[in-house]
């Protein structure tokens, strides 16, 4: 079941039918840093796998590289290192050697509510070659039915330019010796609408001998049964977590409480709680649209601020969190937000209204020749007349 995950959540987070054509009228870019390069016999070189979204939100990114290897091998794949970037997580992430072909299998989900944009060649994963002989032009390319960008608001393949690499390599033949890998099959079990069943079952294509069957293929087939399965939604929806199953645990995800004891909130407030360390939270509150993504620290604690003032009426809360394992939870609740009450501000606008007429009244007095003089002081008193006494 741990292979099948990618599976899951790429069916149950996005919903999607990955196009299986190349689009080479497509805006986004996926390429190899350097693209050209000398490499040295005996001795690891990285290179970067680099995409581009074009400023198009995207939800996920599949992708494959291969080259040609002689009967003894030239050139070796150490390892794929996944970059760190918030909100992806790496699902897949394969390297095997049959039939004289080397082939990187790597894929990539963005579990936030907007998705993920860019405009500048970014650092998806690193791959770490290691040459064992002397060779010239070779090839390193992505295929181009099995290299995909998927777009965030309808799940179209928005690729269209593949950056392949070509290499040397000088040195002594260094002896080594790599066994190959069979591509592992998975067997994924069609997801079924609760509204909408077809009765009638798809059969599973069997490879035939000699043919391999790749994860994509089974992602396609698995995505197609869905779409055979399940009603197509009028609008985006607002991404879920898949149901867990028994060897996928549901990490825990708390919401602190935010409203007062009659479940009523204010239009604007701060949610927080607990998940796994460093997991991806994602919140959406609906009918408004408003949402975002924040991500736990290092105690699990996460915190998201409520910047756009809601509506008044009733709300649903959506909060889940996803953990570097894919792993997934999920928190619902209801609330309501109450309006401004008119009689609230009425003090207010009274005494800003007195404030102003003063003003006025003090302006005009000033403008028709001042304020009236102030009174003259008083006289001091006269004192009372005394006559001289008689002697």
């Amino acid at each position: 079941m741990k292979k099948l995950l990618p599976v899951i959540l790429l069916v149950g987070l996005f919903g999607i039918t990955p196009a299986r054509a190349f689009n080479a009228s497509g805006s986004g870019k996926v390429g190899l840093s350097p693209a050209t390069s000398t490499l040295q016999t005996g001795t690891e070189t990285p290179v970067d796998i680099i995409f581009n979204t074009a400023n198009t939100a995207i939800s996920g990114i599949s992708i494959r590289l291969t080259f040609s290897v002689p009967a003894t091998p030239d050139l070796q794949v150490v390892r794929v290192q996944p970059a760190s970037l918030d909100g992806w997580t790496f699902n897949v992430n394969k390297i095997y050697t049959s039939g004289g072909k080397t082939t990187v299998d790597l894929m990539a989900l963005n579990g936030t509510v907007a998705g993920y944009a860019n405009n500048a060649d970014t650092k998806l994963a690193t791959i770490t070659f290691k040459a064992t002989a002397a060779f010239s032009g070779k090839a390193v390319t992505f295929d181009q039915t099995q290299t995909k960008m998927l777009k965030k608001s309808d799940a179209s393949d928005i690729l269209g330019t593949l950056g392949n690499g070509t290499y040397n390599a000088t040195g002594a033949t260094i002896q080594t010796t790599i066994t190959p890998t069979a591509t592992p099959t998975l067997t994924p079990t069609p997801t079924q609408s609760q509204q909408q069943q077809n009765t009638t079952p798809t059969p599973t294509p069997t490879p035939t001998p000699g043919q391999r069957q790749s994860f994509l293929d089974i992602v396609d087939r698995t995505l197609q049964r869905k779409k055979e399965t399940v009603a197509t939604p009028t609008e985006p929806p607002v991404p879920t977590i898949p149901a867990a199953s028994s060897s996928q645990r549901e990490i825990p995800i708390t919401v602190n409480p935010f409203t007062n004891a009659a479940g009523e909130a204010a239009a604007t407030f701060t949610l927080s709680g607990t998940t796994d360390l460093s997991a991806t939270v994602s919140i959406r509150i609906q009918p408004d649209a408003v949402g975002g993504t924040t991500t736990a620290d290092s105690t699990g604690y996460w915190e998201y601020r409520i910047l756009r003032p809601l509506t008044s009426g009733s709300k649903e809360l959506t909060v889940t969190a996803m953990n570097a394992n894919g792993e997934t939870g999920l928190h619902k609740e209801t609330f309501t937000v109450q309006g401004t009450s008119p009689m609230g501000i009425l003090p207010l606008i009274i005494a800003l209204v007195l404030f102003g007429i003063v003003g006025i009244f003090l302006f005009l007095r000033l403008r028709k020749g001042g304020l009236p003089p102030a009174p003259p002081p008083a006289a001091p008193p006269i004192p009372p007349f005394m006559p001289p006494a008689r002697s």
